[in-house]
């Protein structure tokens, strides 16, 4: 086997280019280790999430404003950090009954559901459901409408507007299992 002779200015040239691969690993190293910091610092307590962020599925059109409108069975879905403890989950949303059924929302944290959530208002309002985060980290938030009421007229049928999803954790909103003057109301336990 034979080697090759490399002059002086080769060996400087294969040194210089070395150099220069080493500073780009480590900036990206660097720039790894700011992402995964960030990513370990503890969450904010409350947290506001677009719907048309969140993954929709199912017949549905996004809003302008970020907000997502369900004309037949749907689901929406995120990751969210979340801290320990007790967590209200607020949907801003309306909803329009067909036949008496009004639209349900069923939320699941994790892989525990949560109940449903009865949107039974025209207007834009708040709804809540809260629960208990055993441990924390990144979570899966998952909303599913599964009662939609078909008719003739695609118009006459039931609808689910939802505007906004807040998260908040640490403290827990008024109790939910009573409407209060700011639109809170009960979530079904089934």
């Amino acid at each position: 086997m034979r080697l090759a002779r490399l002059t002086i200015a080769e060996i400087a040239n294969y040194v210089a280019a070395m150099r220069a691969v080493t500073l780009i690993c480590l900036r990206r190293c660097v720039l790894l280790s700011a992402l995964a910091f960030a990513c370990v610092q503890p969450p904010s307590d409350e947290m506001t999430l677009r719907p048309v962020d969140m993954k929709p599925y199912g017949p549905h059109i996004n809003a302008a404003n970020g907000g997502v409108a369900f004309w037949g069975n749907g689901t929406m879905r995120t990751d969210v950090p979340l801290k320990q403890g007790p967590v209200t989950i607020t949907i801003q949303g309306r909803g329009k009954s067909v036949d008496g059924e009004v639209p349900r929302l069923t939320v699941t944290l994790g892989r525990r559901r949560l109940g449903d959530i009865r949107i039974d208002s025209l207007s834009v309002q708040d709804f809540t459901i809260q629960a208990a985060v055993e441990e924390a980290g990144m979570t899966s938030l998952h909303f599913a409408y599964t009662n939609y009421r078909r008719k003739a007229d695609p118009r006459d049928g039931s609808m689910l507007y939802i505007e906004a999803v807040r998260v908040t954790t640490g403290t827990l909103s008024p109790s939910p299992t009573q409407a209060n003057p700011e639109g809170t109301h009960a979530a079904d336990e089934s």
